[in-house]
């Protein structure tokens, strides 16, 4: 939400504007619940033996798309000037917003490190801490995120507004002490969460790309389908942090340029539109690892075969002939059936060199 450090900048409201914003948030969130539910399902569902760091990495940021989400659905009654959750409600669900989208920059900044050595320098991959560790490394990035925008805790209030026409409105925003006190915190989220991260991006992608050019006896051992999974997993990871960067990256500019002053009198009506953008991102990664990543696709297969074979085994068990006929069939041994599923496992150091 827009400060009110940096001067008051409700004005000139588009009315219609406020009920776009309205309709399409609900669609946005919708959109989004459903697809990072799905992909949740999907990953938790897969079996163990199949998944990869980067299945980690996007069940990371599917749960914080999810809390993201739900936390959006509180900003609609700012968005009308008519914040009615108390000031509890205003302080949490600007954090976990803020927080949520530390934790998507910071986990996609380790996926590109994971990138980066499993083709680049492959013998050091297991060695490096937070790659070995996935579960501590999803831990500490949420830790991070917390503290990072912990003085947003303290620094988000409901405010009343009178306009000239005498009629008063609250909302839920930013009140610091002093411009100063604000101005170098949003300054440090800049460098932490914008900018530092973009120099790891294009250090890390420029030496993966050169290292995905060479032939393909150094790059990926002399396989042809491995070189060409690897190349489609990094463009999609680069194409992740490209919507990143495009959805929440005029925000955050927007945001500073108003810390520092420079604010137009259609602010509210372009922080609307620029809030909107931010939020879309959480409804697109579904959609692009549903067209790019093979592991999500199949175990979203393997997730609706399972359901489609249970609903159909239900079915069958209510007929009283084809019961009869069930029970009295051989039965199968265990330990066969298991031999029959564990053929299909592949360990994890070859699942990962397949991705």
């Amino acid at each position: 939400m827009v400060s009110t450090n940096s001067g008051i900048v409700l004005a000139n409201i588009d009315a219609s504007l406020v009920d776009f914003y309205f309709a399409f948030l609900l669609v946005i969130v919708f959109l989004s619940l459903i697809g990072n539910i799905t992909i949740l399902t999907a990953l938790y569902t897969q079996n163990t033996n199949l998944r990869t760091y980067m299945d980690v990495f996007i069940a990371n940021m599917a749960v914080s798309d999810i809390v993201s989400s739900f936390s959006a659905t509180f900003t609609l009654n700012n968005a009308k000037l008519q914040w009615s959750n108390g000031i509890g409600t205003c302080k949490l669900c600007y954090f976990l917003v803020h927080a949520s989208y530390a934790v998507i920059m910071f986990t996609l900044c380790l996926a590109s490190i994971d990138r980066f050595y499993g083709i680049c320098l492959p013998i050091r991959h297991r060695q490096v801490f937070l790659i070995k560790k996935p579960a501590f490394a999803i831990a500490l990035i949420w830790i991070l995120s917390c503290l990072v925008f912990a003085p947003y805790i303290y620094a988000y209030d409901v405010k009343e507004f009178k306009f000239p026409n005498g009629e008063a409105k609250q909302i839920c925003t930013q009140t610091w002490n002093s411009d100063i006190e604000q101005t170098f915190y949003s300054v440090v989220v800049l460098l932490l969460l914008f900018l530092t991260p973009i120099t790891l991006f294009i250090f890390v992608f420029v030496k993966v790309f050169h290292k995905l050019q060479e032939p393909r006896s150094t790059a990926s051992g002399g396989n042809a389908i491995l070189h060409k999974k690897r190349r489609k997993m990094t463009w999609m990871l680069l194409l992740m942090i490209v919507l990143q960067y495009i959805c929440s990256g005029p925000l955050i500019l927007a945001h500073t340029l108003h810390v520092f002053g420079q604010t137009s009198g259609d602010y509210f009506n372009i922080w609307l539109i620029l809030e909107l953008l931010r939020f879309l991102r959480c409804g697109t990664y579904p959609l692009l690892y549903l067209t790019m990543y093979q592991n999500f696709r199949t175990s979203l297969k393997a997730l609706f075969s399972s359901c489609s074979s249970t609903g159909s085994h239900a079915t069958t068990m209510t007929s009283p002939a084809l019961g009869r006929s069930l029970s009295q069939s051989p039965s199968v041994p265990v330990s066969s059936a298991a031999s029959d599923r564990s053929m299909s496992y592949v360990p994890e150091d070859e699942m990962y060199t397949s991705m």
